[in-house]
């Protein structure tokens, strides 16, 4: 029996959805399985599966609150 997928859709620039095609090339996969992918570790993290903060990577004054240790989490 096949698994039952269903359509993730979102709006982007046709710029940002030419880089994105050329970004997963680039790396090995296609947009469809690298969305999967996102999807698949933010519901694992529960949340991003990366920094967002507006420094990044935990810049200026560093982070407010030690990250989540998922690889523990139920």
């Amino acid at each position: 029996m096949t698994e039952h997928m269903t359509p993730v859709v979102a709006k982007v620039l046709p710029e940002e959805k030419a880089a994105f095609a050329a970004a997963t090339r680039r790396v090995g996969t296609t947009p469809s399985n690298a969305i999967r992918m996102f999807i698949a570790a933010f519901n694992r993290c529960g949340t991003f599966p990366f920094d967002i903060s507006p420094a990044g990577a935990f810049g200026p004054g560093g982070s407010e609150e030690k990250p989540r240790d998922v690889s523990t989490a139920a």
